[in-house]
């Protein structure tokens, strides 16, 4: 969601009217909650926060079980979400700055980056500070109160914010050097901001009981 609402801001859109979580994505939001109230309440908050825009109370996460129920392509319903949020009619030109490439490489880097330019200490430091901006945000006393509220009284402890700047770092270390030769001289066609998640989840969740 912080992703997310980073891309409609970049691209000054509303907030889609659906969403949808789908494949391995939709595995691990029930980790979080089977719950569909809960998962639609922090989607809202989240998207509120971090896009500073209100959702529009129309609102509705469709989950592949509620797809299939209707005959719906889940995999289009996101796509056709934002397409409804730029407010277009059904016969529509796309206009051309919405197609225009989203340069956003975790720290809205302008211009081309080769995969190769990934490992400069240039480009890690900068997307290392962007991804801080995220970690901090998980600090904000809303999302801190629900998750205190919805999830069995669970804290955001200091220990776990600490850690995961640690191992955000050496994610990304990981990540820029294991790119196979073959990418290397390729541009960058994706964001960045996964890369210091990559293997800090795994770390994370190996020493899980120490955070609560």
């Amino acid at each position: 969601m912080y992703n997310v609402s980073r891309l409609i801001k970049k691209m000054n859109i509303d907030i889609p009217l659906n969403l949808s979580f789908t494949g391995m994505g939709s595995k691990y939001i029930n980790l979080i909650s089977t719950n569909p109230k809960t998962i639609k309440s922090l989607t809202v908050l989240l998207l509120e926060k971090y896009t500073g825009k209100k959702v529009d109370p129309a609102f509705a996460i469709i989950s592949a079980r509620d797809a299939q129920n209707e005959n719906v392509d889940v995999k289009e319903i996101t796509a056709k979400g934002v397409l409804e949020g730029l407010s277009l009619n059904q016969n529509f030109q796309i206009p051309a700055d919405i197609l225009s490439p989203i340069i956003d490489y975790g720290f809205d880097r302008e211009g081309e980056l080769t995969y190769a330019g990934v490992a400069t200490d240039e480009v890690r430091e900068a997307a290392l500070q962007s991804f801080d901006k995220f970690i901090d945000s998980l600090q904000d006393p809303d999302f801190s109160n629900f998750i205190f509220t919805n999830f069995k009284k669970l804290t955001i402890s200091k220990d776990l914010i600490a850690d995961l700047r640690k191992f955000a770092k050496q994610s990304f270390v990981t990540m820029s050097a294991n790119i196979p030769a073959q990418y290397r001289d390729l541009n960058v066609a994706e964001t960045l901001f996964f890369w210091p998640l990559k293997n800090s989840l795994v770390e994370l969740s190996k020493n899980y009981a120490k955070y609560n």
